[in-house]
């Protein structure tokens, strides 16, 4: 069973699979400024994550794969949504690919 890691500004977690209820408390901190961001990363890498922030135009999901070339982003994510592609990510599940638009991110 994968490990992760659930990093906010309250610090940082280590278990399984995390709960959907906090998860979705959390994001709902950030969608009213209580938080800035949300981070839920495989324990054994780095580089293997998803997380959300706010911006301008609402919530802001990111994830990535490995390197700079697997880093991609969807704005203006609403909470219920965000929710969802961020558990369906956990659980390993297709959803979290198709559920929202995601472009290459280009920094």
């Amino acid at each position: 069973m994968d490990r992760f890691l659930v990093k906010s500004d309250l610090g940082t977690l280590e278990g399984g699979v995390p709960e959907s209820g906090p998860i979705l408390d959390l994001i709902k901190s950030i969608a009213v400024g209580e938080l800035t961001f949300l981070v839920i990363q495989l324990a054994s890498s780095a580089q293997v994550y998803i997380q959300a922030f706010l911006e301008a135009e609402g919530l802001c999901l990111e994830h990535r794969e490995g390197g700079a070339d697997a880093h991609f982003e969807s704005r203006g994510v609403a909470i219920e949504q965000a929710h969802s592609v961020m558990m369906s990510w956990v659980r390993g599940t297709a959803g979290w690919r198709t559920d929202v638009i995601w472009e290459k991110l280009v920094r």
